[in-house]
């Protein structure tokens, strides 16, 4: 229905507002990604990695529910081939969008240059200067600022009680949603 309502977003005819799809961390935060984005359609699953992640995107794709912004929070849980996965995410985003790339955060070896994790997010931020629909939400730039939300937790998952998780869910939204401002301003998108 929010497709069929909608006026089209570019002449590319693409329904405006944001795709998220995420893994565990976004779950967490998906009540705070909802106040701060609320035409965010977010799907979040437990264990959802790139590899999982992509064939949700290609369904998304297919059944043409892939609304403008398209938001990838998948690098918790690493994979060895990220760079080829990160890859056919931008090969097959269709024209008239644009993606915004969360960059994962473990706090177990966040200063290790040779962590999946890292490298992950190193490339990330290496697409976004080639692309210029391309965007990065750096998560773990901002998680790295907060060492308050982490103690007593897994360094992955914010937050050990309420407080705590209610200030790492606002922070992971406000990281996603100043990047989807700052990427709105931009108004690039896939041609």
């Amino acid at each position: 229905r929010k497709h069929a309502d909608q006026k089209t977003a570019t002449n590319y005819n693409v329904a405006e507002g944001t795709t998220v799809i995420g893994d565990s961390v976004t779950l967490r935060s998906a009540e705070w990604i909802q106040e701060a984005i609320p035409d965010a359609q977010v799907d979040a699953v437990v264990s959802r990695n790139l590899v999982s992640g992509l064939e949700f995107f290609k369904n998304d794709i297919a059944n043409q529910t892939l609304l403008q912004n398209v938001v990838l929070a998948l690098g918790t849980n690493p994979v060895d081939n990220y760079e080829e996965l990160l890859d056919q995410y931008i090969e097959l985003l269709p024209k008239g969008h644009r993606l915004i790339l969360v960059t994962p955060y473990d706090g177990r070896t966040a200063h290790n240059g040779a962590s999946i994790a890292v490298k992950t997010r190193q490339y990330e931020l290496e697409l976004a200067k080639k692309y210029d629909y391309v965007f990065v939400a750096d998560w773990y730039k901002t998680a790295i600022q907060h060492p308050e939300i982490w103690y007593g937790t897994d360094y992955v998952h914010f937050g050990a009680e309420s407080t705590t998780i209610t200030k790492g869910g606002e922070l992971y939204a406000q990281t996603i949603k100043q990047t989807i401002d700052d990427a709105t301003k931009k108004g690039s998108v896939k041609k």
